[in-house]
C-alpha cells in the first residue's frame, strides 16, 4: 500500500500536471488560431500580389507590344533589337497649342485619341512598330 505522505505527493504531482495539459491544450489552441490567421493573410496577400501584377501588365500592354511585355516577363532584360534598316517618324500637330485652347477637355481627347486610334491601326495594317 501507498503511504499517505506518498499519495499526496502523487495528487500533488498529477494536478501539476493537470495544469501543464491544460496550459499545453491552451497553447496548441493559440497557436492553431495564428496559423489559421496567417493562412488567411498569406492567401488575401497572394491574392492581392496576383492582382498587383495583373494591373502592371495592363499597363505595360498600354505603352508596350505584347512581344516585349512577353520577354520582360520571361526575364530577359536586354529588349533592345538590332535592325539594320529603319525609319524613325516624328510627328507634330500643326498649331496644336491654339486648336487644344479652343476645344473642352472632352473634345480634344476625343480627337487625339481618334487620331492615335487611326495612326495605330495603320501601323498595324503596314506591320510597323
Amino acid at each position: 500500500m501507498t503511504e499517505p505522505a506518498d499519495a499526496e505527493a502523487l495528487a500533488r504531482e498529477n494536478r501539476q500536471l493537470a495544469r501543464k495539459l491544460a496550459r499545453l491544450t491552451e497553447n496548441t489552441k493559440q497557436l492553431e488560431q495564428i496559423r489559421d490567421g496567417n493562412s488567411k493573410l498569406l492567401s488575401r496577400l497572394m491574392q492581392e500580389l496576383e492582382q498587383e501584377r495583373a494591373r502592371s501588365r495592363e499597363l505595360l500592354l498600354n505603352v508596350l507590344p505584347q512581344q516585349i511585355v512577353d520577354r520582360l516577363e520571361s526575364g530577359e532584360t536586354m529588349i533592345a533589337d538590332r535592325f539594320d534598316d529603319v525609319g524613325v517618324l516624328f510627328s507634330d500637330f500643326v498649331g496644336f497649342t491654339e486648336i487644344s485652347s479652343t476645344l473642352s477637355a472632352a473634345t480634344l481627347v476625343e480627337e487625339l485619341n481618334r487620331l492615335f486610334s487611326e495612326f495605330d491601326a495603320l501601323c498595324s495594317e503596314l506591320g510597323v512598330e
